[in-house]
């Protein structure tokens, strides 16, 4: 599995992070869950990576955990793994740029939670174990 996952805190407000994460990476789903408590949005894109000849997905997910702060979690998958099931950083840049575009063009400072390589689902952070165990 070739899959690169982040997660990070990012301080801006829900709406702001949501709209413009949307805006440039949703190019194939967006949509918020709201409740009384907070709001969550899944934003779903695709970008073609020449280096591995074929399509890379990225699944977004932005969660409100106050007024000024959001937690935004990216991850890439799918598409090819290059020659020898090597993925020449292509989903690992992937998964950055979300990171990269909020820091560097829109100016929001973040911090980095989680850093995973070569991500899959025995390779979920601790607290999302624990939160998942009773389901999978």
């Amino acid at each position: 599995m070739a899959g690169h996952y982040y997660r990070v805190e990012v301080f801006a407000p829900f709406d702001l992070v949501f709209k413009t994460l949307a805006k440039n990476f949703g190019n194939i789903y967006a949509n918020v869950f709201e409740s009384k408590d907070s709001r969550i949005g899944i934003i779903s894109g695709e970008e073609y990576f020449l280096r591995i000849d074929s399509d890379v997905a990225i699944t977004i997910i932005v969660r409100e955990k106050d007024e000024k702060t959001t937690i935004v979690e990216s991850f890439s998958y799918a598409g090819g793994a290059g020659l020898m099931r090597i993925s020449w950083g292509a989903h690992k840049d992937y998964a950055q740029r979300v990171i990269n575009f909020l820091y560097f063009k829109m100016k929001i400072k973040v911090k980095i939670i989680d850093d995973i390589d070569y991500f899959d689902v025995n390779k979920l952070p601790q607290d999302i174990k624990e939160k998942v165990s009773q389901y999978i």
